[in-house]
């Protein structure tokens, strides 16, 4: 039987990073309409970003899973003080060891770019938000030193603890037994909401990233990527060309048959499906086929999730108690 308390003050640390801040920042800035809570700041600083610089960011973004790979090429080195020490660190990498985590990226583009932009942009955030990161940093200590439990569902709704075991709830639900973990790391952000993320990347060090919440006021919005997606699969022929594709892949003249619409009529549908990213295509010799994005389908389940854990009701009750 595992001693909760006991076991979380030898094993857990609760860190602030700013690099790994920065990093979280560029995720934002690559597709802010996703989170909500941060979109005015995203879209103040892309108005201020000139094209060549965010046609940069967006490359890097796709090359990178959504600066993700970023996260997990993070997870073996300690803790820094400084945002430059993360880049630097990211610079001294061995060149074949870069390779591994970006095959189609150059390590010095890479850290220059991380390099321009703390300097032009993300140092001045970072100056603002850096209070409320260590004080969520002291205060998570504090917690964890009275009971270990009340981080069940407070850090997300979708993080428990329970029993031996910690659980994530995410596309599919992560279960660890903490005898089987020698670390847990979390890491709060500014940055990270709606997503519940965690790092395994090293298997016995999971690393947990939390939201801190900010004295700023944010829309009340559906994140558009997700109203988009939505309204996509709310037409019936669509919902079931998805279906149908998730198993086979078909070409515009096979599904005309199938549905017996039109040409123009299905060519429209996969224009509208292949706008949210919910179908692929690949083309075999005369005919392009499309096939289910299965990845992007599933995550839909989680961006729901995302949006239904912060209703806005939690938002005004803040904003009654402040007032």
């Amino acid at each position: 039987m595992v001693h909760i308390t006991s076991w979380f003050e030898r094993h857990v640390k609760v860190v602030y990073s700013p690099f790994r801040e920065m990093l979280l920042s560029l995720h934002v800035l690559s597709n802010p309409a996703h989170h909500v809570k941060r979109l005015p700041w995203a879209e103040n600083l892309l108005s201020m970003m000139n094209e060549n610089e965010k046609e940069l960011l967006h490359e890097i973004n796709k090359k990178s899973d959504d600066w993700f790979r970023f996260i997990d090429w993070c997870s073996d080195f300690s803790v820094e003080v400084y945002v430059e020490e993360g880049i630097e660190r990211l610079r001294a990498t061995d060149e074949k060891a870069f390779q591994r985590f970006f095959p189609d990226l150059e390590k010095e583009t890479i850290c220059n770019f991380l390099y321009e932009y703390h300097q032009c942009y993300f140092a001045r955030e970072l100056f603002r938000i850096e209070p409320w990161l260590q004080q969520s940093v002291h205060d998570l200590k504090e917690m964890i030193k009275q009971n270990p439990l009340l981080l069940s569902k407070t850090l997300h709704p979708r993080f428990l603890i329970e029993g031996e075991h910690i659980t994530f709830l995410k596309a599919r639900t992560w279960q660890y037994r903490f005898v089987d973990l020698s670390a847990i790391t979390f890491y709060p952000s500014t940055f990270i909401a709606p997503h519940l993320l965690m790092d395994n990347f090293i298997s016995t060090h999971i690393k947990v990233y939390y939201e801190v919440g900010i004295a700023s006021s944010y829309p009340d919005e559906v994140p558009k990527d997700l109203l988009q997606i939505l309204q996509a699969i709310s037409d019936e022929t669509r919902l079931k060309m998805l279906r149908d594709l998730s198993f086979q892949s078909f070409c515009t003249q096979q599904l005309t048959e199938r549905y017996n619409l039109t040409k123009s009529t299905v060519s429209n549908h996969l224009k509208i499906l292949e706008a949210t990213e919910l179908v692929q295509k690949e083309r075999k010799g005369y005919y392009v086929f499309y096939q289910t994005n299965r990845e992007k389908l599933e995550q839909i389940r989680v961006d729901l999730d995302q949006f239904m854990d912060f209703p806005a009701i939690h938002k005004i009750e803040e904003e009654k108690t402040c007032g």
